[in-house]
């Protein structure tokens, strides 16, 4: 998928319950990561990421990663 279609989607944030690789960055369990719904799907299914809870604090800053707008470390 182009990164032009990807930004056209609609995107959510997803808790991190496996280590995840997502468009060259890596991401840590417990981490948030901002994915497309078809995105989601396929990694719900494999019990990689969960629906993230939602917090009346969540940041409108666009990062993704370990809540710090940084990717985790390897």
């Amino acid at each position: 998928m182009s990164e032009q279609n990807k930004e056209k989607q609609a995107t959510a944030d997803y808790t991190v319950l496996r280590r995840l690789r997502h468009n060259g960055d890596k991401f840590a369990p417990g981490s948030t990561v901002e994915l497309t719904e078809s995105e989601a799907k396929r990694l719900i299914a494999l019990g990689v990421v969960k629906e993230a809870e939602k917090s009346a604090e969540k940041s409108k800053s666009g990062s993704k990663g370990t809540g710090s707008g940084t990717p985790a470390e390897k």
